[in-house]
């Protein structure tokens, strides 16, 4: 009898304890088997990001304009102060101003002319009267156009009209700049419009290309 109760109170008491471990042993048999992310698949995530695209090895800039004076040559007037270029089959002429005309004159016109270029500082030794935009604005019914321009770091006032009164006529543009204390004026009957005076005439754009390569001189 008393071995009997003994083998129970024995049971009742290993039971619990037998569960526990076994209990235990089935939790640590769950965490053995849990699986981590794999190497693998976050390798293949990162192999798929997609580089910035770069500029084709082919791609060049553009190629650059050609000079507007290329062909040129340059000329220099110690009288007038300045050295300029010009279209090589242009000659230009000292005639107290420097003039140029495209068909080369041998002699200089009578007074200023109708033709064309005329390039002159305040202090050439030339006494008379000079017409241009700026003198006789009264001359221009259409109106005189003005703007602000830099050439050889000196800036100056461009100004354009179409002179409708008056000896001459036709399209023109003046220059007028002063450095040092010397005024330069510079001007040009252009040509190549339909209302020039003289048709050959350089063409407005030529004779601002000319200006452009204007270097004041002492």
């Amino acid at each position: 009898m008393t071995s009997t109760l003994g083998s129970r109170l024995a049971w009742t008491v290993a039971a619990p304890v037998l569960l526990l471990v076994l209990a235990v042993a089935a939790c640590g048999a769950t965490t053995t088997t849990s699986t981590p992310p794999t190497a693998s698949a976050t390798a293949t995530a990162t192999a798929t990001t997609t580089p910035a695209a770069s500029a084709s090895p082919t791609d060049s800039p553009a190629s650059p304009t050609p000079s507007a004076t290329a062909g040129w040559v340059s000329y220099t007037s110690t009288t007038n102060h300045l050295t300029f270029e010009h279209p090589a089959a242009m000659k230009p002429l000292e005639c107290g101003w420097t003039y140029i005309d495209p068909a080369n004159p041998g002699s200089c016109p009578q007074g200023d002319g109708f033709c064309c270029v005329f390039f002159r500082s305040s202090d050439d030794g030339v006494t008379q009267g000079f017409s241009d935009i700026s003198s006789n604005p009264t001359l221009y019914a259409g109106g005189i156009t003005r703007s602000v321009v830099t050439v050889d770091g000196v800036t100056g006032t461009r100004l354009s009209g179409t002179q409708t009164e008056g000896q001459g006529g036709g399209p023109q543009v003046e220059y007028d700049f002063t450095k040092d204390g010397r005024a330069y004026n510079l001007f040009a009957y252009v040509g190549g419009q339909s209302d020039s005076l003289i048709a050959s005439a350089p063409s407005a754009g030529v004779f601002d290309q000319m200006v452009q390569t204007l270097v004041f001189t002492s």
